[in-house]
């Protein structure tokens, strides 16, 4: 909860955005409630001939600063491999499990990489699971979907093919009454329409590890209806969606009034449909 970052984005933006979720996603042993908790975490290079298959794999999932080259996929395989070998077999017929019959882990992408050979007819023999996360119906999901895939005739070795099911929600904590948040002297209306609507924009780390959250937002409107003095009151379960919610404000328009309005209070709220994974922010009535 209340998580903020402090810290210069080493690894790009979208892997420093994604440090914070992870750590959204994760949880301690049951306990009292604990408060100014600090967390470090300190990044690593490795070159891609020295990497470990299992981190290359887990990479090539979710590949947060560019896709890996083919060079990396020749290091995931087994020596010695001949999948990757030019021309590579093409597929046929590629099937794919029910995903949404699977169990999903909350806040975490599950994968299961596929092992196997092709004999002389393009049919994947010697099924196994060369790494995952552990998802046990995934793994098992997964090789049923290979054994059934075919591709064009030739025998090869060590190929490999990677499912994975999105995460599980992660539901947002309870949020306040905004009109318990009002400032003092408040005489913003609460009819004020938008003139312009607000650009609504998901935090795409948290989006991705499917992340619900709220952020309740003030500010003033001048009389041309620009939004300003725009702050974040409260957000959880990350300042990013705090942060998410004043652009969200900044980048619209209330309609013109005479004398504008001070005090205005919105909670946003960013939630993720159960039906099919969309991710959207909306504004509480």
């Amino acid at each position: 909860m209340s998580i903020v970052q402090d810290g210069a984005a080493a690894l790009g933006r979208a892997a420093y955005d994604d440090v914070a979720a992870s750590l959204a996603a994760s949880r301690f042993p049951p306990q009292s409630s604990r408060s100014d908790c600090a967390i470090a975490f300190t990044a690593q290079a490795t070159p891609i001939d020295e990497a470990a298959a299992a981190d290359l794999m887990a990479y090539s999932i979710s590949p947060l600063s560019g896709r890996l080259p083919p060079e990396a996929w020749k290091q995931m395989a087994p020596a010695p491999s001949t999948c990757f070998d030019r021309p590579r077999p093409a597929v046929r017929n590629r099937a794919f499990p029910d995903f949404n019959a699977l169990p999903a882990t909350p806040g975490v992408r599950d994968w299961s990489m596929i092992g196997y050979d092709l004999n002389a007819k393009g049919q994947p023999v010697n099924l196994r699971v060369a790494e995952s996360t552990g998802n046990n119906a995934l793994d098992a999901a997964s090789m049923k979907a290979i054994k059934a895939s075919r591709f064009t005739p030739g025998e090869r070795k060590s190929c490999l093919y990677p499912y994975w099911r999105t995460p599980g929600t992660i539901a947002a904590p309870a949020r306040p009454d905004p009109a318990s948040l009002m400032p003092i002297g408040s005489n913003c209306p609460a009819d004020l329409a938008w003139a312009t609507k607000p650009r609504l924009v998901y935090p795409s780390a948290y989006r991705r590890r499917a992340i619900e959250g709220w952020a309740a937002i003030a500010y003033d409107v001048a009389p041309w209806g620009e939004p300003g003095n725009v702050r974040v009151l409260l957000s959880e379960p990350a300042a990013a969606f705090g942060q998410q919610a004043v652009q969200i404000v900044r980048s619209a328009r209330k309609s013109p009034s005479q004398n504008g309005a001070t005090g205005c209070v919105d909670m946003i709220r960013f939630s993720i449909d159960q039906d099919d994974g969309s991710a959207d922010p909306t504004f509480e009535d």
